[in-house]
């Protein structure tokens, strides 16, 4: 108070000095100007005292605000490793769900540094039984790159049984560890059928070519989804060591396993395997039969042309069979009418199948559009051939 009295007096001698000033009395008036200069000295003072004195409570403030956020940081920190491990310990989804994408969030804001703990707990959970579990998990591990760091944890438990080893194989197949490809091998004669299917999708993955030997023999597996990964798998690493086994799978009895086995002989250029694929025309699912004439235009096979011509009226009208839907999607019923009789029609133009050309013609009355199309466009193909010929 005495402080703020001081300046006020100083404030008005200044004030009687300007007064002065303006009339031209400065030297009637030199006291008035020393106090001014003393009035500036101690406003500078005054001021700056203000300023530290506000400076003081903002630091306080800002001082404890930090310890508060601190405190509100570990806190959370503490409660979202709580929570981690009460997934880890009751797996429920949404317990789970919640801890990870906590945790998620404090590595994100570096509140959080993955510790070994952590990790090998996030391993756990990609064997898990529930899929998005699994999912959300690997997805973790992935997004902060950890998933070298859990790759040989995960090769050491497989041989932990009370582990889902399926999912641990199809973990290390997805990751690219290429590391685990020999132990992967060892699985390849499971006794789980998933396993084996399993290990065989891995290698596949992790283009493991010196499993070739050991995969062609799960062509003779007892399983149709074994059966089926393993031709899948061949095709993919073009081993055409394995045509032979290949082509004896045209009969399995399995429409799935007959339907890739065609596929992959068309891939390996198996033209040897022409006369078995043409017998497939006359398959009873009507999946293998397009395979068939896929196959067959794509080695120009014409020795098939009479059995394609039959299949311009083919009816589309057989159902997959139950093993065909449990080893993968089938397709849209939508999309399948009239895909055969489609498939005959285009390998005929394709071929140039100069004697398919009236039993083509028929298909333009088709009452379907797509059919009537694809005749005039195969009728095309054959004409163009000809063409060249007529000139001359």
């Amino acid at each position: 108070m005495i402080y703020k009295s001081i300046v006020r007096f100083f404030r008005l001698a200044s004030f009687k000095f300007k007064k002065e000033l303006i009339k031209g009395n400065i030297k009637e008036n030199i006291n008035y100007l020393i106090l001014l200069i003393i009035f500036t000295i101690l406003s500078s003072i005054y001021l700056y005292m203000q300023q530290s004195q506000k400076g003081n409570q903002l630091d306080e403030k800002i001082l404890a605000d930090h310890i508060e956020q601190d405190y509100i940081r570990n806190n959370n920190i503490q409660n979202n490793r709580l929570l981690f491990k009460k997934c880890l310990s009751n797996r429920e989804y949404g317990v789970c769900n919640e801890a990870i994408n906590k945790l998620s969030k404090s590595i994100l804001n570096e509140e959080t540094i993955p510790d070994e703990e952590m990790i090998l707990g996030l391993i756990e959970l990609l064997v898990d039984e529930n899929f998005f579990i699994r999912d959300d998990a690997l997805h973790l591990l992935t997004y902060f790159e950890l998933t070298k760091s859990a790759i040989p944890a995960i090769i050491n438990r497989l041989d932990n049984k009370s582990l889902a080893q399926e999912q641990s194989i199809e973990l290390l197949g997805s990751l690219d560890a290429k590391e685990a490809i020999p132990k992967i091998i060892l699985y390849l004669t499971a006794n789980d059928v998933t396993t084996r299917g399993r290990a065989i999708k891995a290698l596949r993955e992790l283009e493991a070519r010196e499993a070739i030997p050991r995969i062609i023999e799960n062509l003779r597996d007892t399983d149709d989804y074994v059966r089926e990964e393993a031709i899948e798998t061949l095709m993919k690493f073009q081993a055409t060591e394995a045509i032979l086994e290949i082509t004896n799978r045209l009969n399995d009895k399995n429409s799935c396993v007959r339907e890739t086995a065609i596929k992959a002989l068309g891939h390996l250029n198996a033209s040897k395997a022409i006369p078995q694929i043409i017998n497939r025309l006359e398959d009873e699912q009507h999946d293998v039969r397009y395979e068939a004439i896929e196959a067959l235009v794509k080695f120009q096979a014409k020795q098939a042309i009479p059995k394609i011509i039959e299949r311009l009226d083919d009816t589309d009208n057989d159902v997959h069979s139950r093993e065909c839907i449990r080893l993968r999607h089938v397709r849209d019923s939508k999309k399948k009418i009239f895909y055969v009789r489609l498939a005959a029609i285009r390998a005929l133009g394709q071929l140039k199948a100069k004697e398919a050309i009236p039993s083509i013609k028929e298909k333009l009355k088709d009452n379907h559009e797509y059919v009537a199309e694809t005749a005039l466009q195969a009728l095309k193909e054959i004409n163009d051939s000809e063409s060249p010929k007529s000139s001359q």
